[in-house]
């Protein structure tokens, strides 16, 4: 939330393929009570996570924004209401957008098991919101989207988002430990990141294609003849 001051808004995505673990699940309870009720999807729960925010107020009924993205399409802006961008309130005057991470579903008929495709990655989300404000009329405000230390390459993402769309963006990263922090008590014990091997392999992609983008913008000098 720090990281994500003075920004005009802020993006809460999540998956609705994406079921919540058990694992997942406890931790959300031993942090905030037994009591509190957890969501079964990624989508769902970082609503849940938006609303947690000390500073967040509530809209008294959620707007859906009049724009969408298309996965067929490279996530081109459709100018219509698809549901999946709805603002839901404000923090600190900023407005906060719950995002829906959308893909492709289909069964692979030489691998024999349902697999996807066509998911944005988080630059692409922060595009399709930039080309959404700007289709507003809002050419400046600057975007944040939060996300896991687990994926820091969406760090990186925000710096081609940038190069790209020509706004500031903000990527706010949260862990296990900045929640002790925050709420005085000890960490949960750690466990098994299996995610940070083809984190590592994004990490590698995201760099080169940050690369494209620094070249497109300031393309090195033709040598001489």
């Amino acid at each position: 939330a720090r990281i994500n001051q003075g920004a005009k808004v802020i993006i809460f995505a999540g998956s609705p393929d994406r079921l919540i673990g058990e694992d997942e699940t406890a931790y959300v309870e031993e942090r905030l009570g037994k009591g509190i009720e957890t969501a079964k999807t990624e989508y769902d729960m970082v609503r849940q996570i938006a609303g947690w925010q000390e500073s967040f107020v509530p809209l008294e009924a959620p707007e859906v924004v009049p724009f969408g993205y298309d996965i067929y399409n490279g996530h081109a802006l459709v100018p219509q209401p698809t549901g999946q961008l709805i603002k839901i309130g404000e923090c600190n005057g900023a407005a906060v957008l719950h995002l829906r991470v959308d893909r492709e579903n289909y069964f692979d008929e030489e691998e024999g098991k349902d697999m996807f495709r066509n998911r944005p990655d988080s630059a692409a989300l922060m595009g399709f919101v930039s080309d959404m404000l700007s289709a507003s009329g809002d050419e400046a405000s600057s975007v944040a989207i939060n996300s896991s230390t687990t994926y820091a390459s969406r760090a990186v993402d925000t710096v081609r988002a940038g190069l790209e769309h020509g706004r500031p963006f903000l990527v706010g990263m949260y862990g296990r430990q900045t929640l002790a922090d925050v709420e005085r008590k000890p960490a949960a014990e750690p466990t098994e990141i299996k995610q940070i091997p083809g984190e590592l392999y994004e990490m590698q992609n995201k760099l080169l294609q940050l690369r494209v983008a620094v070249a497109k913008k300031w393309p090195p000098p033709k040598k001489a003849e």
